[in-house]
């Protein structure tokens, strides 16, 4: 019985695109394939799917190696990076002072953030409605 309530996955993922699952496990897919990535790369990946946009390089090495000298930091987040399969090396975008995610890789964990955000504006007008006709009557 659905009570009108649709069953939604929560996100679909057409296989042109490169998809990062966080919830339940980590997995990267690209183009409709699993890819196996190290545990080093792992970290940088996950670190950036949870912080959209670009951030300076810098940061993110010293945030994932806060027990190193920068100079050791920005090595290892280079080698993080080169050590990503060839397949994934898509997903990240670099330049010299900045990496991200690239635009048009999906994050599980976002696009349910972003539902959960959405019902709960939805919850709230919801209220703001049932309120607003006890009122009139």
């Amino acid at each position: 019985m659905s009570h009108g309530v649709e069953a939604m996955p929560l996100i679909t993922v057409p296989a042109a695109t490169s998809h990062i699952r966080l919830l339940n496990g980590f997995e990267v897919w690209v183009r409709g394939d699993a890819v196996l990535v190290n545990v080093g790369s792992q970290r940088l990946v996950v670190f950036l799917a949870l912080h959209r946009g670009p951030l300076r390089r810098s940061h993110v090495a010293g945030t994932l190696w806060p027990d190193v000298p920068a100079d050791r930091s920005s090595a290892n987040l280079r080698a993080s990076i080169w050590r990503l399969p060839v397949s994934c090396r898509g997903l990240i975008d670099i330049s010299a002072r900045h990496v991200r995610l690239a635009a048009d890789v999906t994050v599980d964990f976002l696009a349910a953030v972003t539902r959960a955000r959405r019902l709960i504006d939805r919850s709230a007008l919801l209220g703001q409605l049932l309120t607003r006709s006890r009122d009139f009557h």
